[in-house]
């Protein structure tokens, strides 16, 4: 029984930690926050979804990114009321509207819903700028974490390390 525990909890941290590439911690980051500024009840926040396990992103990074950001987006919902607002009046958008609204998917995104559109938009236009930021700190940050956490003995067994590095036994 142990065994099996033991076995299933190394499988489950590989995949959750996935890749340790900064990019890839990074592109998990700015995907989750993507996902977690939009609601939830349109197909765009499947769509993102699905884009995640389309990927090679550290799904650790990215649930907890979606988690956070879902507690901000609702603080930024009258921001993304406005914004939506701005995108959907616009007059020289009005024709590609009606267009997409015609489709037969297209409806299930709620792009016609004003804090859909307009928190697709802010997290479309923040996914670069997230995505430099977190690729920055994990480069600077990774380091001194991993040896952080490599005082740890439970993590050091679930990670199939038996020593600390530099560690005589």
């Amino acid at each position: 029984m142990f065994l099996f525990l033991y076995k299933s909890s190394r499988m489950i941290l590989t995949a959750i930690r996935g890749s340790h590439s900064p990019e890839q911690i990074a592109f998990g980051i700015a995907l989750g926050m993507v996902i977690g500024l939009i609601p939830k009840d349109s197909l765009f926040a499947f769509s993102f979804g699905f884009l995640i396990f389309a990927t090679s992103v550290n799904l650790l990074a990215t649930s907890l990114s979606a988690f956070t950001f879902s507690w901000i987006g609702v603080l930024l919902d009258p921001v993304s009321h406005v914004v939506g607002r701005l995108i959907l009046a616009y007059p020289g958008l009005q024709t590609t509207w009606l267009w997409l609204h015609e489709l037969p998917i297209i409806p299930w995104t709620r792009f016609n819903n004003t804090v859909v559109m307009g928190s697709l938009v802010i997290g479309l236009l923040s996914m670069l700028p997230l995505y430099l930021v977190s690729k920055h700190l994990c480069i600077r940050l990774a380091p001194g974490l991993q040896a952080f956490l490599l005082r740890f003995w439970l993590y050091r067994k679930l990670a199939g390390r038996q020593k600390l590095a530099g560690a005589e036994e």
